[in-house]
């Protein structure tokens, strides 16, 4: 059997001051990272796509609904 395919997945929004060290810090166990920004107006997004192990970087989340 196939060693199984973890996916992390981060919903950030204007995290540059931490977003590269908790990045870095789960990729020993995640297959691939999936970036959900919302509308960074920092460098989250340039220090995301510097990981390796970040396969996509979905930007701009649409709000379906509030709660």
């Amino acid at each position: 059997m196939p060693n199984p395919k973890i996916v992390g997945v981060y919903k950030v929004k204007n995290e540059s001051r931490f977003i590269e060290q908790s990045l870095k810090s789960v990729t020993d166990i995640c297959t691939e990272i999936i970036i959900l920004d919302d509308n960074s107006s920092d460098d989250t997004v340039e220090i995301c796509s510097s990981i390796d192990k970040v396969k996509e970087i979905i930007k701009e989340i649409i709000r379906a609904f509030h709660l």
